[in-house]
């Protein structure tokens, strides 16, 4: 009979494995439990990508969350995000637009080349943009994930 667990090896260079010794001394909990937990925490959090039935503006939450940290721990570019995120359904399906995929990817790799066209939309607008990351995470959730909210609720 299986347990349904079996044993995996992670490389982790020294200073991740320092890291994770020191949080769990000061946890008093045992490294494979810390490391357990950050893996199970991390899973909970990108949950919505093990389902496909999340497609398009569906994912806009999980990539304001993590999105960011995604991109660049895993050197994704935009198209990359594109097929992440809008998979096959089509525009009027609720995808998220391309132009906003790129945005959203340009301004990870490099904040102040997309503050051109952040400007331009907030103007259209009339709104102010502090930070790019800041103005293009309330943009992008006010168009995909208010708008369903307050579609599902007519």
């Amino acid at each position: 009979m299986q347990s349904g667990k079996r044993n995996t090896s992670v490389r982790l260079n020294a200073n991740d494995l320092r890291r994770v010794e020191g949080i769990a001394d000061r946890l008093e909990v045992s490294e494979s439990e810390l490391i357990r937990f950050c893996i199970k925490n991390t899973l909970n959090r990108m949950s919505p990508l093990d389902d496909p039935s999340y497609v398009g503006a569906d994912l806009v939450p999980i990539l304001l969350d993590i999105g960011e940290d995604m991109t660049r721990y895993f050197e994704l570019n935009s198209r990359q995000l594109k097929k992440i995120v809008n998979g096959v359904v089509a525009e009027s399906s609720g995808a998220v637009a391309d132009s906003d995929v790129d945005l959203f990817a340009l301004a990870v790799w490099n904040e102040n080349s997309v503050l051109h066209q952040l400007n331009e939309i907030a103007n259209e607008l009339h709104q102010e943009v502090d930070t790019a990351t800041g103005f293009l995470r309330n943009y992008l959730y006010d168009k995909y994930v208010l708008v369903d909210r307050h579609c599902d609720g007519n």
